[in-house]
Parts: C-alpha cells; sequence; structure tokens
C-alpha cells in the first residue's frame, strides 16, 4: 500500500519494543499497494512476521474501532490477522510519529484478481459468517464513507463534474435516500470487501484483511460491494454464476429477507457511488506519497451507471438466486 509516514529501523525498533515487545533485527519492508495508510511488513527477532500500519485517515477513536473490531472478528475464530495488544495502552493501538498505528500478524496467502464461480462462493459464506460474529460487537460507530459522506462529497465534487456525471450523481444520491429510509437490519461491517482483502492460501481463505474503513451500515452494504468487485467487470457487466455463486453462499449463512432483497439493486448503487466518489476525490485532492498510485474513477462510474439502469434485475438476483 502506498507510504505516507516514512519509518526505518531507527524510528521503528524502539517503538515496536516499547509498545508490543518485539526485536526488529531488519530493516522495514515498504507495502506500496493501495491508497490510504502507511504499511510495512518485518520479521521480529525470534523469526514471527508481522504488518506494522500507519492509520492516515482517521483519528485514534475511529482507528481504534476498527481495530477492536478486527480483534473481535479473530477472537471469534474469524480468519482475520490479530492485532497484537499494545503493553502501553489499554488495546492495540498505539501512536506513531503523532498518528494511530497498529502491527498485525502477518497472513501467508495472496489475492486472486480473477476468482471463479466456487471462490466467489467461499468469499460469500466468509462475509455471512464476519455478520454473525460481528453481530454482538458494541459500541458501534457510523460508516465513515457512509450516506451523509456521500451526499457531503457529492456536494463538493458536482460542481466540477460534466452535465452527465452531473445527471448520474443525482440518480445515483436519490436512490441512496431511499435505501436509508428502508430500515433495513444494520450492524458492524467491513464496508470494503474488495478481492485484494481477501487473501488465499492452499484454495482456502487465509485472511480477510484491511478494516480500516469498517463502521455501522447495512449488512446490505457489504453485500454489495462485494458483488460489484467480485463479479462485475471494468465495464458493469456482470458475470452470472459468479454472482449467483456469491449470493447463495451468503444466503445459506445468513437469510436476507424480503425487503433486503427488494433494497438490493439500491444498495448497490450506494456502493458503487461511494468509491466513485473516493476515486474523484482522490484525483481532486492529490496526498503525498511514496508510490501512490490513485484509482481511475471511470471504472466506478460505467459501474454505477450499470447498477442504476439494472438495480431491478440485479434485486431479484439476491432473492431468487
Amino acid at each position: 500500500m502506498a507510504v505516507f509516514t516514512q519509518a526505518d529501523h531507527a524510528d521503528a525498533a524502539p517503538w515496536l519494543r516499547d509498545n508490543y515487545g518485539i526485536e526488529l533485527t531488519g530493516e522495514l519492508e515498504p507495502i506500496t499497494e493501495g491508497i490510504e495508510n502507511s504499511n510495512y511488513r518485518f520479521t521480529a527477532a525470534d523469526g514471527a512476521r508481522y504488518i506494522f500500519t500507519v492509520i492516515e485517515v482517521w483519528d485514534e477513536e475511529l482507528a481504534g474501532w476498527c481495530v477492536r473490531l478486527a480483534r473481535h472478528l479473530h477472537d471469534r475464530g474469524e480468519p482475520v490477522p490479530r492485532p497484537l495488544r499494545n503493553r502501553l495502552r489499554d488495546g492495540p493501538l498505539g501512536v506513531f510519529a503523532a498518528k494511530p498505528a497498529v502491527v498485525v500478524d502477518f497472513v501467508d496467502g495472496a489475492w486472486l484478481p480473477a476468482p471463479d464461480a466456487s471462490q466467489c462462493g467461499l468469499a460469500g459464506g466468509a462475509i455471512a459468517r464476519l455478520h454473525r460474529a460481528a453481530a454482538d460487537f458494541a459500541p458501534l460507530l457510523p460508516n465513515p464513507r457512509g450516506a451523509a459522506w456521500r451526499r457531503e462529497t457529492a456536494a463538493e465534487l458536482r460542481p466540477s463534474l460534466p452535465a452527465a456525471d452531473q445527471e448520474l450523481l443525482d440518480a445515483a444520491l436519490a436512490r441512496d435516500e431511499a435505501l436509508q429510509a428502508s430500515g433495513l437490519p444494520r450492524g458492524a461491517c467491513h464496508c470494503d470487501l474488495f478481492r485484494n482483502n481477501f487473501l488465499w492460501r492452499d484454495g482456502a481463505i487465509a485472511g480477510v484483511i484491511d478494516f480500516y474503513f469498517a463502521g455501522e451500515d447495512f449488512l446490505l452494504f457489504d453485500l454489495a460491494v462485494a458483488a460489484i468487485d467480485w463479479t462485475m467487470d471494468e465495464d458493469g457487466a456482470v458475470d452470472g454464476p459468479r454472482l449467483a455463486a456469491l449470493l447463495a453462499a451468503y444466503r445459506a449463512g445468513r437469510a436476507p429477507d424480503a425487503a433486503e432483497a427488494a433494497a438490493f439493486g439500491d444498495a448497490l448503487v450506494a456502493g458503487a457511488l461511494r468509491f466513485w466518489l473516493s476515486r474523484l476525490l482522490d484525483v481532486a485532492r492529490p496526498r503525498d506519497a511514496y508510490a501512490l498510485q490513485p484509482h481511475d474513477p471511470v471504472v466506478f462510474r460505467r459501474r454505477l451507471a450499470r447498477c442504476l439502469a439494472d438495480r431491478e434485475r440485479l434485486a431479484a438476483a439476491l432473492l431468487n438466486g
């Protein structure tokens, strides 16, 4: 992932020793994929491998909540890397360079750029299990990229968009507003269940990572984000077998009711809107970081347009398979 906060052995070794009891003998290895936080891979003196993350985007309250959710899920037996407990503070979070920071166990695995239907099914089942395991997690904090953020960001960006994009934005916001009034089941959600946040090893899910955009939202939002990234191509065309497998496995683990199924099309619109807006914002407000590679907003614009056009048919897919 991108590196905004530079850290070397001289900075990190005493911090890791004091905060987590870890002896660092070698160098930190920057991880240059991604665009939000600063991430380093390292091996401790005892051979254990870890990921050190400086959380760039949130204050201690929200960062701590995200990390506690990950720890809760790990403790429930879900394949979520264990955040280590900080020896100097209450919980896993520390402070490095005046920013929230955390150390988690390294997961040996790789993400799948082109999952097949069976792998989409495994992901759908995993999402249902995460939702069940998080059902008793409290207190809850709102999705930081939820409906309020989408409205505010849309208002900021709208004047700079061409007329066709403004029309698309307005249509998406109307569906998002309808979704917010639906009263559907809510809970702690990952909110960013892209393919690259699932690590695989030997044909199984080895780890679900990167909870740093987690928050309370409709459970359907998590499923919608996954459906977009796992089953749509860059033009928004849906791979039917992959979508069917994802949804069937989720239903087997947590059965959405008829109201949720009816709203699935709007949840897809909200998910596509969230990532279109964030990518537009990354272009409008570039951040200075080593190896930063912002995503192209055009992909999610196409996906959003397709979700709006096909939302009734896509909603039927959740109910009927």
